[in-house]
């Protein structure tokens, strides 16, 4: 098949870019910068392509949309220029039969409860990265004649190799053989590997049709200090002690809002969202 894959040179994006290359399939990929793009050059013709900027015409097979801002420090406008606006101009650049977008987690309204793909969403209780997303979400409902086949995808806290966000900022917090935690974190929550997503990817593919929406994360939940330790244990290959920051939260946000307080803002990024169905 021919496939484009917008976003191919971010985390996400070049992993589906690699996993449908060595499945034989011919890839298009596109990001905002030429720069960094040598590697994906060995799986996928790339072309550079600023989604905000303008349109283009591609006429493939599937459409893979993972481009987007998920940048903490980005504000409302800013997120909706790339994941609002850059959505709609990659609808209207695609001709193709599948239609499969990267959308977050972070489109729910995160409490005590699992989150099903069905639940309603308010989105005025989002925070701007959710929010915006939601937004590109419900646009792209609206294109879903376009398509034979539209799919939403909402991994939560994608982790794995090649991951820029997560590791990173846990490996900042390291200093003198202890990392300073923002709450004692003996809560569960659901991750997402990499691997997990590029095979629901292929998956969507292969076999699935209609629009709907899913949620993709691991078969099980995960206790997030048990994760943090065994991260930075791993990282050092050495015993990091994990402290408790009582006076100052540390930025270990995997998703995006500076709308919530203190308290709020590491229930709704850390709290529990265990749903397996897919």
């Amino acid at each position: 098949m021919n496939i484009l894959v917008t976003g191919a040179t971010g985390f996400i994006g070049g992993a589906i870019t690699r996993k449908l290359s060595a499945l034989g399939h011919r890839v298009i990929a596109t990001g905002r910068s030429e720069r960094s793009t040598k590697i994906i050059r060995k799986y996928a013709d790339f072309q550079q392509w600023n989604i905000c900027d303008k349109t283009k015409n591609f006429t493939v097979d599937v459409c893979i949309h993972s481009a987007a801002l998920a940048d903490d420090q980005s504000n409302l406008k800013q997120l909706r220029q790339v994941n609002v606006k850059g959505t709609e101009n990659v609808i209207k650049s695609v001709q193709c039969r599948k239609f499969i977008f990267i959308s977050s987690s972070s489109v729910y309204n995160f409490g005590l409860q699992a989150q099903k793909e069905n639940n309603e969403i308010n989105i005025n209780k989002l925070g701007n990265y959710g929010r915006t997303k939601r937004e590109a979400e419900l646009l792209l409902l609206n294109y879903t004649g376009n398509f034979d086949s539209t799919t939403v995808l909402r991994p939560r806290a994608v982790y794995g190799i090649g991951d820029r966000l997560l590791v990173p900022r846990l490996i900042e917090q390291v200093k003198n053989n202890s990392m300073t935690i923002p709450g004692n974190l003996n809560i569960k929550s659901s991750l997402c590997s990499i691997d997990l997503l590029t095979d629901t990817v292929v998956e969507i593919i292969n076999k699935h049709s209609g629009v709907d929406a899913f949620n993709v994360v691991d078969s099980h939940t995960y206790i997030m200090r048990q994760v943090f330790k065994q991260m930075v244990d791993s990282f050092y290959e050495k015993d990091i002690q994990l402290k408790l920051n009582t006076t100052k939260y540390n930025r270990f946000r995997f998703g995006i809002s500076n709308a919530f307080s203190k308290g709020r803002q590491v229930d709704y990024v850390l709290g529990e969202w265990n749903t397996e169905e897919i």
